[in-house]
């Protein structure tokens, strides 16, 4: 069965949850099928079993999947691989995996430009999850980072993001067209889960342009992060239009859509007021000036939604499964499993391959091999006639 452009399932895998999306050709930029499930990380068994249940939820599908995750004290990051041929790219690994432990990398072509992905994360759970959910039924299964799945829904304007897939697992990226530039696993935890944080303020990707060491990253990342929340304070206290994301879909601070919270504008102010409206804002409206020229902007209304494939994602309850701060990695994954998102390549991991506890024997098949009658072979000559053939010379003609 082969496989249709524009349907695909993703899924985001947490230590604690799995949720799961699946997108289908006829309904362009809509999830069809959405669930989130619990998910016992530490039992293969039981894991298993809760890819099984996610997949008949999402219908059984026969798309091709795309894995999301980003575990705790994850990091990744590029860089510039243009004009390296393949064995040049290999060596490149070999050294990274030797010198700086990094054993997973990913390739993305950005124009004329070829970025190389730098995945430092535990390279064994990843090929257990792509085993079992493959073990579940789920097909063409592949795994990327998370923060590689929403940078490819964000809004075009974004920059920065922060997203809490679970309590204790938030990870932070800086994004640029579509595609991020470098992200942690350290960030703390946002104030409820699961949570989305967007930001469209100024950042030096040059700051992100050389390798850097792991303290140096967080570092970097952390400036950014400070900024994003001090643009948020100054909207909100000059009252302009602002990102606020805090948990359902989309937000800004002007008194529309509302998806995250903003930073306080002092300490002595700790209560920031936030928006429940859930109206969808016109994607066809003009950018006012403030937008455009007040420096510190955070998003407008009209750009502060996720998209698929270019389609505004409907903003939806948060207590709705479907909703985009839920599936906001997930959406990401499924539009990258149904091509979507140009030619994705899959992470590329130096190490051995670990296989999982299937938790059951596998049963022995005998099978009939040919209905045609056996073959008369030749009767082997007797003891007797292999000594006198030995011992009586034979004449000569």
């Amino acid at each position: 069965m082969s496989a249709v452009r524009g349907d695909g399932v993703g899924i985001e895998v947490t230590e604690s949850l799995v949720r799961g999306v699946r997108l289908d050709h006829q309904h362009p930029g809509r999830a069809v099928a959405a669930a989130e499930l619990s998910f016992p990380a530490y039992d293969d068994a039981a894991a298993r079993d809760a890819f099984v249940l996610l997949r008949a939820e999402l219908g059984e599908p026969r798309s091709p999947t795309r894995i999301a995750t980003f575990p705790s004290a994850s990091i990744m990051q590029r860089i510039d691989v243009t004009g390296r041929s393949g064995p040049e790219l290999n060596e490149l690994r070999s050294k990274l995996d030797r010198l700086h432990a990094i054993n997973s990398t990913m390739l993305q072509d950005d124009g004329p430009r070829r970025w190389l992905f730098l995945i430092r994360w535990d390279a064994v759970a990843v090929r257990r999850l792509e085993d079992l959910a493959e073990r579940a039924g789920f097909v063409d299964v592949s795994v990327e980072p998370s923060p590689m799945a929403v940078a490819r829904v964000l809004p075009p304007a974004a920059s920065f993001a922060r997203r809490a897939a679970a309590q204790a697992e938030t990870f932070r990226v800086v994004v640029s067209g579509g595609l991020p530039v470098v992200a942690d696993g350290h960030a703390p935890g946002l104030a409820s889960a699961p949570g989305l944080e967007v930001s469209d303020v100024t950042v030096p990707l040059a700051w992100f342009d050389d390798f850097l060491s792991e303290p140096a990253l967080g570092e970097q990342l952390q400036r950014v992060d400070t900024a994003a929340e001090a643009q948020a304070a100054l909207r909100t206290v000059s009252g302009g239009a602002g990102i606020a994301l805090e948990d359902d879909a989309v937000a800004v601070a002007d008194g529309a859509t509302s998806v995250a919270t903003a930073a306080p504008a002092s300490p002595a102010d700790r209560t920031v007021p936030r928006s429940r409206d859930r109206t969808l804002p016109d994607p066809t409206a003009a950018e006012s000036d403030d937008d455009v020229h007040s420096g510190l902007s955070g998003l407008s209304e009209e750009r502060a939604i996720l998209q698929v494939a270019g389609l505004a994602y409907p903003p939806m309850p948060d207590s709705d499964v479907r909703s985009a701060v839920r599936q906001a990695a997930s959406l990401g994954a499924a539009a990258g499993a149904a091509g979507l998102a140009g030619s994705l390549r899959p992470v590329d991991i130096i190490g051995p391959t670990i296989g999982t506890d299937d938790g059951f024997d596998r049963p022995w098949a005998v099978e009939r091999m040919s209905d045609l009658p056996p073959v008369d072979e030749p009767a082997s000559p007797s003891v007797l006639r292999r000594v006198r053939a030995r011992l009586v010379p034979r004449r000569r003609s």
